[in-house]
């Protein structure tokens, strides 16, 4: 068993601060444990809960083959070679900090690191050593790539801002035949309570006992961290005309349900974050005030979320009639349609037998269109006319085309609200009376 050294270690002066059980367990839920020797994605023997001979100690392709028998007692093996591993990343963390933290805090930076690397580069961290906790807790999000992470994210945000660890159980997968990780067969889950990484009470000294002095500090030491009175958490909301880097998190999220109507992540609270907002309350059963608060924000940045939902009259517009009701799309159309006239003269000039396509008031309009810049391509022979209106006639085709389909798709996924109370979501009235009342 590897021995617990959490006393013998000295940082500036002082014990370094290491990983909670509560911490151990909760980095363990995340990544999830494999209790037996296998092979990773770049083939590097692998074991446990990602240990490598790199960590030092055990090397796993040494180590018996194949699932074990005895599930629990590997598990409770692999959680204490766990520890030791966790010992590089709770000095890492220890040396980027420069103020003393809680402990939920060092074990939500310790997750962060083991999984990114980049406690020593995160601006997080040079907030937290600035004294400025809320942006710290915001800035977490920043590492929020790929997709997959942000669950995670969420939770070491969590953990940071409030002390509130994740819940769930340690997932243990089984491996294959070829040595590899399977993730079809779960032999398992541990819970906390199964682990028992409580650390034992402490030893009872004889009256009369005295404790040996304390070590000198070290030479050539850094200097002692400036001491800051642990904050309690305060959630600032989030109102219209703000402008900061949470505004920014915000945006992102409601572009990630789908509540497009949020526009570009510009970090700036305007009407169109309030309507998203607004949106978001309503579809999540809370009261539309258009204003983020704790409440808001935890639900938006919740895996449980609601998305936007688009309204049956959106779903079921054709183009032609958003052409009736949408100035952008009657004009997309209208470029459409001239590019084909335009194209099917061009083609008429190399093949006359498509003349018969072109009506009279199309040949008039033309007509005019080619008198208007018959002097600037004087001598131009007849069939290089045809092929330069084709080459027109295509581009403006498509290029009407593709903003015909990209405003009907914008309408049908909800993200352009418009004018038209005909296609808009049925919140737009309360949504208008909201502002109205918002703005005096």
């Amino acid at each position: 068993m590897i021995k617990d050294t959490s006393d013998d270690f000295l940082f500036r002066g002082k014990p370094m601060m290491r990983v909670s059980p509560q911490g151990i367990f909760s980095i363990a839920v995340h990544e999830g444990m494999v209790p037996a020797p296998y092979l990773d994605s770049k083939n590097i023997w692998t074991v446990g809960v990602g240990h490598t001979v790199a960590a030092g100690g055990v090397d796993p392709k040494d180590l018996p083959r194949g699932n074990p028998k005895n599930v629990t007692a590997t598990v409770q093996k692999y959680i204490q070679l766990f520890k030791h591993d966790l010992e590089s990343y709770e000095s890492a963390v220890n040396d980027a900090l420069n103020v003393d933290v809680s402990q939920s805090q060092f074990d939500a930076m310790a997750s962060f690191h083991y999984n990114t690397g980049a406690i020593g580069r995160a601006d997080f961290v040079k907030s937290l050593n600035a004294g400025n906790l809320e942006d710290a807790g915001d800035q977490i999000m920043s590492w929020a790539k790929p997709k997959e992470i942000i669950p995670r994210r969420l939770e070491e945000q969590k953990l940071f801002e409030t002390g509130v660890y994740p819940s769930g159980k340690i997932t243990i997968w089984g491996v294959t035949g070829n040595n590899k990780p399977d993730f079809r067969n779960i032999l398992g889950t541990v819970s906390y309570d199964d682990l028992m990484l409580e650390e034992p009470a402490p030893e009872r000294r004889p009256m009369g006992f005295v404790s040996p002095p304390e070590p000198p500090e070290p030479r050539n030491s850094k200097p002692a961290r400036a001491y800051v009175a642990p904050q309690e958490h305060v959630f600032t909301p989030l109102h219209k005309g703000d402008s900061n880097a949470r505004v920014g998190r915000a945006q992102q999220r409601f572009t990630e349900l789908g509540y497009h109507m949020v526009g570009p992540v510009d970090n700036d609270y305007g009407q169109m974050v309030f309507s998203a907002t607004a949106a978001f309350q309503d579809n999540n059963g809370m009261e539309m005030t258009g204003i983020i608060d704790e409440t808001t924000w935890d639900i938006l940045m919740s895996p449980s979320a609601i998305g936007c939902i688009v309204s049956e009259k959106r779903e079921d517009v054709t183009k032609e009639d958003l052409a009736l009701k949408s100035t952008t799309a009657k004009s997309a159309r209208q470029t459409k349609a001239g590019g084909k006239v335009v194209g099917v003269v061009g083609a008429a000039a190399v093949l006359p037998s498509l003349i018969d396509e072109i009506s009279p008031t199309n040949i008039s309009m033309v007509t005019r269109m080619v008198d208007s810049v018959k002097p600037l391509v004087a001598g131009v022979p007849f069939w290089m006319w045809g092929v330069l209106l084709l080459g027109a006639g295509v581009y403006f085709y498509r290029n009407g085309d593709k903003g015909e389909h990209s405003r009907w798709k914008d309408q049908v996924e909800g993200r352009h609200t418009g004018s038209d109370k005909k296609y808009t979501n049925e919140r737009t009235g309360i949504m208008g009376a909201l502002m109205s009342e918002i703005d005096e």
